[in-house]
C-alpha cells in the first residue's frame, strides 16, 4: 500500500461508483502460452494482497470482493485462461511471503521503490499521489501544518520514512518535530484520527478520496491534498518475486492488452480514477 508522500495537486478524485459494465473477453491462446507451465496446468495465480483497500480491493454490498485491482485481474484472468485466487496477509508480510514462494503475485495499492526492486519486480499499471486524510473540520491545509502533531501510518508501508523524512523538514525549517503513530493496519490509523489519538494519516489520494467520502456519511474526514512541498507520482504496480520473468512478462502483457481494448479504461472510469492511468504497461518504472 502505497502511503509514500508524494502527491499530485493537480488531481481531484471522486470515488462514487458508476455503474459502467465490463464484457468479459475471451481467452487469447498466444498470452495464455505466455504464462509458466506449472501454472497453465494449475490454471491458478495465488495472490497476496492486504484487503480491504479500498478502492482498490473492497467488499461490495453483497460482500463480495471489487475494486480497481480486483477487476483488473478479473479481466486478466478471463484473457490469460486463468484464475487469480486472492488470499489475505498483512501487508507487512506479503513481500517475505513472496521470497519464500507462498504467493506467485502480490497487489495491494503496492509503490514501486527501488529497495523493494532488489526482491522483486513490479508490473507498473497505474500511478499513486499521496494525501493527509484528518478530521472533518481540521485547520490542517497543507503538509507543514502536521509540523509539532502526530501522523498516523500503517507498520511496514512507505509512510514510516515518509513522516520520518517530513519531521526532518519540520525541524530545518524551526517548527517542532512529528510524532509518528505507526499502527497495524490500515483501518487502524484512520480510527486514531476519529479517536483523536492522530491529526493526520499519510494515504494514497485515491483511497483518501473514498474514505472521506463514505466514512459516517462523509461527515468524518477531509482529505488535504498539499501544495506547500513538492507533489510528485509515483508508479503502482504488481509485484513479482524476482526471477520470475516468465509470468511477469505475461501479466505485462496481458494488461497492456486491456489497455489497448479499452478495457483497462472502462475499470479505471468506473472507479473514477482515469487521471492516474497510464498509457502503457512497464516494468519496474521506479528511479533513485
Amino acid at each position: 500500500m502505497s502511503a509514500s508522500m508524494s502527491i499530485r495537486s493537480t488531481i481531484s478524485i471522486a470515488l462514487l461508483l458508476s455503474f459502467t459494465s465490463i464484457v468479459h473477453a475471451e481467452e487469447v491462446p498466444e498470452l495464455r502460452a505466455m504464462l509458466p507451465d506449472s501454472i497453465q496446468k494449475a490454471g491458478v495465480i495465488q495472490v497476496a494482497s492486504e484487503f480491504p483497500f479500498p478502492p482498490y480491493e473492497f467488499f461490495d454490498a453483497k460482500n463480495e470482493l471489487t475494486g480497481v485491482e480486483y477487476d483488473l485481474m478479473q479481466e486478466a484472468g478471463a484473457l490469460l485462461g486463468v484464475k487469480f485466487n486472492w488470499n489475505k496477509q498483512p501487508f507487512d508480510g506479503i513481500i517475505p511471503g513472496l521470497a519464500a514462494g507462498k504467493y506467485d503475485i502480490a497487489l495491494s495499492a503496492f509503490t514501486d521503490t527501488i529497495g523493494r526492486q532488489k526482491v522483486v519486480d513490479f508490473i507498473d499499471y497505474s500511478v499513486s499521489q499521496d494525501a493527509m486524510v484528518v478530521p472533518k473540520g481540521s485547520d490542517v491545509k497543507g503538509i507543514l501544518d502536521i509540523c509539532g502533531r502526530r501522523m498516523s501510518t500503517q507498520r511496514g508501508t512507505n509512510g514510516e520514512k515518509a513522516i520520518a523524512d517530513l519531521s526532518a523538514d519540520c525541524v530545518k525549517r524551526g517548527k517542532k518535530p512529528i510524532e509518528a503513530v505507526v499502527l497495524p493496519s490500515a483501518s487502524d490509523v484512520h480510527l486514531a484520527i476519529k479517536a483523536g489519538k492522530a491529526d493526520a494519516s499519510t494515504n494514497e489520494a485515491a483511497t483518501a478520496a473514498y474514505l472521506a467520502q463514505t466514512v459516517d456519511g462523509g461527515n468524518a474526514f477531509d482529505v488535504v491534498i498539499y501544495t506547500d512541498l513538492d507533489n510528485q507520482r509515483s508508479p503502482i504496480g504488481i509485484a513479482v518475486p524476482k526471477g520470475n520473468d516468465q509470468l511477469r512478462d505475461a501479466i505485462q502483457a496481458t494488461l497492456q492488452r486491456l489497455i489497448d481494448n479499452g478495457t483497462y479504461k472502462t475499470i479505471m472510469q468506473k472507479y473514477n480514477i482515469e487521471p492516474l492511468s497510464v498509457q502503457k504497461i512497464e516494468i519496474n518504472t521506479a528511479k533513485e
